[in-house]
């Protein structure tokens, strides 16, 4: 885990760049505007060159305004169990904003008889019934899970498993790679619906973005829809959203 500090960027661009960075199987970090870094085997001084050399590359800020600072964070840990169509199911420990994906790699993988769902079994104390929550695998893959809580239990699905589930669905529209609808899961955001759809253009603009709601009935049908603007990187998508990532003025 990275901990990253920018000093010179704009105010609107702090929550979505200074953070805590999961180092994913490969040796990468996600980055908001630039994308997928690899930082395995670099020394903190140079993760910082990397990353401002990156955001100046692309264009985002000029030569010589910006600078980074890099530490690894440390976290306590705690037990997670993990089950199912994983290589080596178990008992393992994860930071304290370990994710499903980060047990999942722990474990040795998916192995080739997994299922397209993930299960997160979480206590809801004495009771009362657990709370089960499901992401999907193309998601966990991808990083887009949840974090995870002490004592929660994962289970891979095996192939067949849950045939019949019913997947909600979002639409991510505008400047972004891939438009389309994308598969929601519990805790989808904006930044994660970036992510989904394969990053923001050049031209994307978060000011500029909107999300279009549909407001039901009693019976589940739409009666009106409202658009909801001044959206920030951790606004909550729901399902049947409609996220259009906005455009910047040329």
């Amino acid at each position: 885990m990275l901990r990253v500090r920018f000093s010179g960027i704009a105010a609107t661009d702090e929550q979505g760049l200074n953070g805590d960075y999961a180092v994913k199987a490969n040796g990468a970090i996600d980055v908001f505007y630039v994308g997928e870094v690899r930082v395995a085997g670099l020394t903190t001084d140079e993760v910082q060159e990397t990353l401002v050399s990156q955001l100046e590359y692309q264009g985002f800020y000029s030569k010589g305004r910006i600078t980074a600072t890099a530490d690894v964070a440390t976290f306590a840990k705690k037990e997670i169990v993990v089950t199912g169509e994983v290589r080596y199911p178990g008992i393992i420990q994860v930071t304290s904003d370990g994710t499903v994906s980060q047990a999942i790699a722990a474990t040795g993988g998916f192995t080739s008889g997994a299922g397209h769902l993930v299960e997160i079994i979480r206590s809801s104390g004495a009771g009362v019934p657990d709370e089960v929550i499901t992401v999907t695998r193309t998601q966990v893959k991808a990083g887009l899970d949840l974090p995870l809580r002490g004592g929660d239990r994962v289970r891979v699905t095996v192939q067949g498993d849950f045939p019949n589930a019913i997947q909600q669905t979002f639409v991510v529209l505008g400047e972004v790679a891939e438009s389309g609808s994308q598969t929601w899961s519990a805790g989808m955001t904006v930044e994660k619906a970036l992510t989904l759809a394969g990053g923001q253009t050049e031209d994307f603009s978060l000011a500029r973005s909107q999300i279009r709601r549909g407001v039901k009935d009693a019976e589940g049908r739409i009666i009106k829809y409202v658009v909801i603007k001044n959206l920030k990187l951790d606004t909550v998508i729901q399902p049947d959203d409609e996220f259009t990532a906005g455009r910047r003025w040329k």
